[in-house]
């Protein structure tokens, strides 16, 4: 019997892969944060790239929304400077790929050395969170 031949897919992403390869966004519902006075093009450049969510359209364009699975971040210039926590993977990579961006960020280890965290902002100083839990 012949194999079924399938069209090839549309690709979710740019094919540039994102800094940050983000496993789970830990929130429950949707994040707000806020985007002050920060130039869109360059917030829309650091969820989509460096964190590497994904980009809403909105109807309104003061409003920024990104997602990553079922939870989603909305950047307005009305909310107050909030934080996000991503669990991310291949936390090394991670960590060069800051560094060659000249992103600045704070690295710390907790839970006895079995996890470790980035923290960074963006560029409307919303806190950002990047944490690995390694495997026990």
């Amino acid at each position: 019997m012949p194999t079924p031949s399938f069209p090839p897919l549309e690709p979710l992403r740019p094919r540039s892969a994102p800094v940050a390869a983000v496993r789970q966004l830990l929130a429950v519902g949707t994040v707000h944060l806020t985007a002050r006075h920060a130039p869109r093009p360059a917030l829309t450049r650091f969820y989509t790239h460096t964190l590497g969510l994904m980009r809403i359209p909105e109807d309104q364009p003061h409003i920024l929304s990104f997602r990553h699975d079922r939870r989603i971040v909305t950047l307005s210039p009305d909310h107050d400077p909030g934080q996000l926590a991503l669990a991310v993977t291949q936390f090394a990579t991670l960590t060069a790929r800051l560094r060659d961006a000249h992103i600045p960020f704070e690295l710390l280890r907790y839970d006895g050395g079995l996890a470790r965290m980035l923290i960074l902002r963006d560029p409307a100083m919303n806190l950002i969170q990047l944490a690995e839990t390694r495997p026990f």
